[in-house]
């Protein structure tokens, strides 16, 4: 099950908006995936429950003098916890000012995410002889992200430029920095064609909710890691066929350390929760996007992505698909009632276990890898 609740008020001026809001979130699933004639467990032990509690004050200029300067911000704060006694708090501020000068527009962006998870500490179903932590001992991991991204951006008539760099700073036990280059270039020729070039990169987090978002079967007590994009180089080209036909290809490389990826937990479970680990890799993707867009009734659209993976340590990316396609449309009734359809197609991918299963294949590491097919 899925809910959700949202209330804002909106306040306007003649030089900016005032905006406040409320969320809150509920999501409820089980853990299934065991053999019932060998496992009797009442339901209500296998259910998990999601809430999200929170809310967000922004302001936003929007001075259109030139040389004045505009700004948007926004001050929020979550409080995210399940059933099993795992809790986060996630406060996040986001601010940009920009200023025009001559033809120059000169920005900066800045930014802070604190992030506070805690979660009680486990014994494993089958411990080892070992001094155990008693069952309310609770772990907290506290992280910061702390960001500043200056750029400039130029343009013309058929072309536009920004460059810029990415100073973050991942504040843990320890304060390291990182550095990220963050630049484009496209230019139009009779705004049929637009090929464009960039590099970009930075820091994003791995939360509990993120991760507990991607995939809800996960275990409460799980190992975060922020992602660091190296470097994400792309060019291309977009532009359109005719009217009603347009089109984007790109090709791109990154290279990504903390990548997450997730497998079956054993150790804390029958098999029917998961955990997280992380890799770095090297990965190369190539995208394609055709859109047909007949007047404001119709649009139908299909995106299609491959990527050639190249992993660290682990021997595949796990569930994770070479070939991503998906094929979709809206269908405007009347002005008054909007009909979406999506058909998603996953390629084969890879799943790694700790126990060997029928038909698995042993890794370098001494688990094992079984062959998904792909689903639609």
């Amino acid at each position: 099950s899925e809910n959700k609740a949202n209330a804002f008020y909106t306040h306007f001026n003649k030089k900016f908006a005032l905006t406040g809001e409320i969320d809150y979130e509920r999501n409820g699933n089980h853990f299934y995936g065991f053999n019932e004639e060998d496992t009797v467990i009442d339901k209500n032990e296998i259910k998990q429950v999601f809430n999200a509690i929170g809310a967000k004050i922004s302001i936003a200029s929007y001075d259109t003098d030139t040389g004045e300067i505009n700004y948007k911000g926004a001050l929020g704060y979550t409080h995210y916890f399940d059933k099993y006694a795992a809790k986060e708090n996630n406060v996040i501020l986001d601010l940009s000012v920009t200023k025009m000068m001559n033809k120059e527009i000169y920005g900066v962006d800045f930014g802070v995410d604190f992030n506070n998870y805690s979660s009680e500490i486990i014994n494993p179903l089958n411990p080892v002889v070992v001094p155990l932590p008693g069952p309310n001992s609770v772990e907290t991991v506290n992280n910061t992200i702390i960001k500043v991204i200056p750029n400039i951006t130029t343009s013309g008539d058929k072309w536009y430029a920004r460059v810029g760099l990415g100073i973050f700073a991942d504040v843990n036990d320890k304060t390291s920095f990182h550095f990220y280059p963050n630049a484009e270039a496209k230019y139009s020729f009779h705004d049929i064609f637009v090929p464009y070039i960039g590099i970009n990169g930075g820091l994003e987090r791995n939360s509990f909710r993120s991760l507990t978002t991607e995939n809800s079967f996960l275990l409460s007590q799980v190992n975060l890691q922020n992602t660091n994009t190296r470097y994400n180089i792309y060019a291309g080209i977009r532009g359109s066929i005719s009217n009603k036909i347009s089109f984007n290809a790109q090709v791109s490389r990154k290279s990504v350390y903390g990548n997450a990826l997730f497998f079956t937990d054993t150790l804390y479970s029958i098999q029917n929760k998961m955990n997280v680990l992380y890799d770095s890799m090297d990965v190369t993707e190539i995208n394609a996007q055709l859109m047909y867009d007949q007047s404001e009734k119709l649009r139908v659209y299909v995106n299609g992505k491959y990527s050639f993976f190249s992993p660290l340590n682990q021997d595949y990316v796990w569930y994770t698909p070479a070939l991503d396609i998906t094929v979709g449309g809206v269908y405007d009734l009347a002005n008054k009632i909007l009909v979406r359809a999506d058909l998603f197609f996953l390629g084969n991918r890879k799943a790694k276990s700790l126990a060997f299963v029928d038909g698995a294949e042993l890794n370098k590491d001494n688990t094992y890898s079984i062959d998904l097919k792909p689903v639609i």
